[in-house]
């Protein structure tokens, strides 16, 4: 998931620092059920996603090195939510960041999960939020060919041209792969008509996952 979202239209339209958003705060209850069946990679139990080693490194170490070699973003304030129960190892992992702020949506069970929009709520009234913003879900892989500027100037040209919205990043799943991601339907001009959570593939025609 990585949405740009432009917040306030009273704004210049063009901004050279965006903040950034990372939602942290979910449980990761499939990945531990798998863990649990399996038996394998024990000593990934109880690690949030975000904070799981890809290449020996925290995944969300990789965008945050993503977030500081970017022009738009090198001195970005970036923005967190994690839950009660992980937010030790995020304060453990933030301190080698010290552009990083975190906040914690209160909960402590997956039951008790307030959901994506819900926690972009929380932290941009948390912060006082009044810039452009990137959200990004903090298990999102991507592959070495992702470029964070080109989606940033692409949402200053879509800025310029309809003074406000959001654009949402997406990839080509396969048909079997439409019942577990969300997927979004567009129309001829690219606005997003409809989001449909993990549909099956004769549902919709649509194979933009996000």
């Amino acid at each position: 998931l990585i949405i740009l979202i432009k917040l306030f239209l009273g704004l210049p339209i063009i901004i050279l620092n965006m903040k950034v958003l990372i939602l942290a705060a979910g449980y990761g209850t499939r990945l531990a059920k798998d863990l649990e069946q399996t038996g394998q990679f024990p000593e990934l139990k109880g690690v949030p996603k975000p904070l799981l080693p890809i290449a020996g490194r925290p995944l969300v170490s990789h965008w945050m090195d993503i977030i500081q070699h970017c022009p738009h973003t090198s001195d970005a304030e970036v923005y967190v939510v994690v839950n009660e129960i992980n937010k030790e190892s995020f304060q453990k992992w933030a301190t080698d960041y010290p552009n990083v702020k975190l906040v914690s949506d209160g909960t402590t069970c997956n039951e008790q999960r307030l959901g994506a929009v819900a926690c972009m709520e929380l932290a941009i009234n948390h912060f006082k939020v009044q810039d452009d913003i990137t959200v990004i879900g903090g298990d999102t892989l991507f592959f070495d060919d992702f470029s964070f500027k080109s989606a940033i100037d692409r949402f200053n040209d879509t800025s310029c041209s309809t003074h406000g919205g959001a654009v949402v990043l997406c990839y080509q799943c396969a048909d079997s792969a439409t019942s577990k991601v969300g997927i979004l339907e567009v129309n001829e001009s690219g606005c997003v008509t409809s989001f449909l959570e993990k549909p099956s593939p004769d549902s919709t025609s649509s194979r933009n996952a996000c």
